[in-house]
């Protein structure tokens, strides 16, 4: 008993933290990471370099996103500085369609491809920001919905690292991950479009029933491309392709709609003109740059090829990083490289672009940091290194703080557990960053939990945990956003609204879990 009560410890004192106090998540999250790190070295025994190497590898397991997110910055403010953004919008407020079209065509349609092909999507915040969307509201509208298919992204991460850390042990593929994902998808889509329309009403936006019914008919068809593709191409093409079918279908409702009057132009402005066609052709050059790139190299043919070339490289004991060679953050550095040539840079673009790095994706990246600390904190502790190979010494198992949670919510019995299941990621997400820590976090405990109760699918637990961990409480996104629009540390807005929404999600979630285990 006194292991979980240590072990529920720091992450009482997060959610605290964050939600009650409105502390910013680094100063919530680095209180949480020491006192972890006490109760691993005093009660676990956990030696203090491996306590060091856990923080470590923490850090490392998910630096694809970091690489990727620093690159996305540095396009996107750059972009700022050159104006482009003021340029997007205002071209944007002439496109037919009220606010609620505009916000899926951006969230459920190029955020998808985006993000798909490895992009970022960092831009769509600051376009939402100045189309008047409240503060609180961006980063939900943006991950709540294309991060529903990051699974099968250029970045799907959430799937790959997860078999790379655990898939030996417990014998599971990227495959096995994927196939069962996308059983949850035919739920989990339109449950997210949902989510968005409640975002948007309390945001101020008129929602009827025929925004209801026309976002049920498009995700349908959303998590039908995603199953369509998914058993004929690498599971790394999927998100591309259904980002192309989303751009592609949004765009024709936009034409057929306007056409026959269901889209509207929110207000009568004067067609561009000509030199303000060019500037706009100038201000979405870096988006098409990098979309064009990234898709191109995200595609199935090409990702085959490129993900030969990853490497296993040893930080301690049998634990490795893996590491790829053609990573996202490298297309997205080489668009950043093309787009000079389009918008020369000057020493004020630059000054500008740097200033806004310091002040906004330094915090963020601190912070993600401090929480995948935690993370193999949590796992390692009281393992030891014997014969190169980090194990739990037998007897010794409830000193481990995944184990001795893991065993104390066993004691719930199968049925309750598995309705926990969704519960333990909406937490797990709120407090270890984002989906991938939370995954690695649990991918463990659920295996150990399975055994105490013999429960014969126990990845149908994690991948129950995976998809209730998407977009909707996902605290590194919701940094992410806040801190590219200059609003970091303004969490807890968020986060107290998405905390009821992800528990309300949740409680939709549940059946589908017991669903899988009986089909």
């Amino acid at each position: 008993m006194i292991g979980v009560i240590l072990g529920l410890a720091p992450l009482l004192t997060l959610f605290t933290g964050i939600i009650v106090l409105k502390w910013p998540v680094h100063k919530s999250g680095l209180i949480s990471v020491l006192l972890t790190m006490a109760v691993s070295y005093v009660y676990s025994g956990t030696s203090p370099a491996l306590l060091a190497y856990g923080w470590i590898y923490g850090i490392l397991i998910i630096h694809k996103y970091t690489l990727a997110n620093t690159m996305s910055f540095i396009l996107a403010f750059y972009m700022l500085s050159s104006g482009c953004f003021q340029t997007i919008v205002n071209a944007f407020r002439r496109i037919p369609g009220g606010p609620v079209y505009k916000v899926y065509f951006l969230g459920f349609g190029i955020a998808i491809l985006m993000l798909s092909a490895g992009a970022g999507i960092d831009w769509i915040a600051i376009v939402l920001h100045q189309m008047g969307i409240g503060t609180w509201a961006i980063p939900i509208l943006i991950d709540g919905s294309c991060d529903a298919f990051s699974h099968f992204a250029y970045l799907s991460t959430p799937i790959t690292v997860p078999t790379a850390v655990y898939g030996a042990t417990y014998g599971f593929t990227e495959r096995d991950l994927a196939g069962l994902i996308g059983r949850f998808s035919w739920a989990v889509v339109p449950i997210f479009g949902l989510a968005i329309l409640l975002v948007l009403r309390k945001d101020g936006k008129q929602i009827s029933w025929k925004h209801i019914v026309a976002v049920l008919s498009y995700c349908v068809s959303l998590a039908a491309a995603v199953n369509f593709f998914l058993w004929r191409v690498n599971i790394m093409g999927v998100g591309v392709l259904v980002g192309i079918y989303a751009v592609t279908v949004m765009t024709l409702v936009n034409i057929v709609g306007s056409r026959l009057g269901y889209l509207k132009r929110e207000e009568e402005l004067a067609p561009l003109t000509l030199e303000e066609r060019k500037g706009l052709m100038k201000a979405i050059s870096p988006i098409v740059i990098v979309s064009l790139i990234t898709s191109v190299v995200s595609l199935p043919w090409f990702s085959h090829i490129l993900e030969r070339y990853t490497y296993r490289v040893p930080l301690i004991a049998d634990q490795f990083i893996p590491v790829e060679v053609f990573q996202p953050f490298v297309w997205v550095m080489i668009s950043i490289i093309l787009t000079f040539f389009i918008i020369p840079p000057t020493r004020e673009k630059l000054s500008e672009t740097w200033n806004l790095l310091v002040k906004r994706l330094i915090p963020f990246v601190v912070a993600t940091w401090i929480c995948a600390g935690m993370v193999f904190t949590y796992n390692w502790s009281g393992m030891v290194i014997e014969s190169n190979k980090l194990i739990l010494p037998s007897g010794l198992e409830h000193l481990n703080l995944i184990h001795a949670l893991a065993i104390a919510v066993s004691g719930a019995g199968p049925t309750l557990y598995v309705a926990l299941v969704p519960f333990m990621a909406v937490f797990g997400c709120m407090l270890f960053g984002h989906e991938l820590t939370s995954t690695l976090f649990f991918t463990r405990f659920h295996f150990i939990a399975a055994n105490a109760l013999d429960i014969t699918k126990p990845l149908v637990l994690v991948v129950g945990h995976m998809v209730s961990n998407l977009g909707i409480v996902d605290v590194r996104k919701m940094m992410r956003s806040l801190a590219i629009i200059g609003a970091y540390g303004e969490e807890w807005k968020t986060m107290r609204f998405t905390l009821v929404m992800g528990i309300v999600i949740t409680l939709l979630i549940i059946p589908l879990m017991f669903i899988m285990f009986y089909l």
